[in-house]
């Protein structure tokens, strides 16, 4: 049987009282300093059912555990949560680094990301200054990252950009720094843009083409003077 994270939507909301039953304790696939405690959960829908509840916590928060956890253990689910949250901070790392590996984020998405599965709010603190401070994390990264691979080809306009990165997290200041930028490097990508759009609806009716571009943030003035 697969084991569920303590920290998924889908066993988290358990009522702390429940009582789990022990039945491994390994050490953890991943991290040399961690080790995983598996435990049968009662499904309440299914009497008689269990499911298999994985806790991952820190070799010393599980030295301190009096008496001992052992695979006769029978404790509440509320117990090994706490446990499991005094050692956020050994799994909260490498788990922002595990989604960094994937694709760059910003700092509000890491953050967003690593809260959907379950770290302490001091955690995932910790592990975003962890990230930053090794560089693996930087929002005007991101953000220029983000604005050159939302130009590529698009009629996209600085006002879609700016809001497409605040959407994302990042601060008004980072996300002009981060189109300013790239705006230095392609000087005329506005006005390529907007040319790009105007193709992109070439035969519509003037006053339709005009709305909707202007919903996408073009400037009223420079759309009719294109269509000019």
């Amino acid at each position: 049987m697969r084991a569920v994270a303590s920290s998924s939507p889908s066993v988290r909301n358990t009522p702390p009282e429940t009582i789990v039953s022990v039945t491994d304790i390994r050490p953890h696939a991943s991290i040399a300093a961690g080790v995983s405690v598996f435990a049968r959960l009662p499904e309440t829908d299914s009497p008689g059912r269990t499911r298999l509840v994985r806790f991952d916590l820190d070799r010393e928060v599980l030295a301190g555990v009096q008496p001992p956890l052992d695979t006769s253990s029978r404790v509440t689910f509320g117990h090994l949560r706490m446990l499991a949250r005094r050692s956020d901070h050994l799994f909260a790392l490498p788990a922002a680094v595990e989604l960094l590996s994937r694709r760059d984020h910003s700092e509000k998405e890491l953050q967003r990301k690593l809260r959907s599965r379950g770290f302490s709010p001091g955690a995932i603190a910790l592990a975003l200054r962890r990230v930053q401070e090794q560089e693996y994390q930087s929002d005007d990264r991101f953000a220029l990252s983000w604005t050159r691979y939302r130009m590529s080809g698009k009629g996209v306009s600085r006002t879609a950009l700016l809001a497409g990165l605040a959407r994302r997290g990042v601060d008004r200041e980072t996300a002009n720094r981060a189109v300013s930028a790239y705006e230095e490097e392609n000087p005329d990508c506005f006005s390529r843009a907007l040319r790009l759009a105007l193709q992109a609806l070439a035969g519509e009716e003037e006053t339709t083409i005009v709305r909707k571009l202007a919903r996408r943030g073009f400037d009223v003035v420079e759309i009719r003077r294109s269509l000019s």
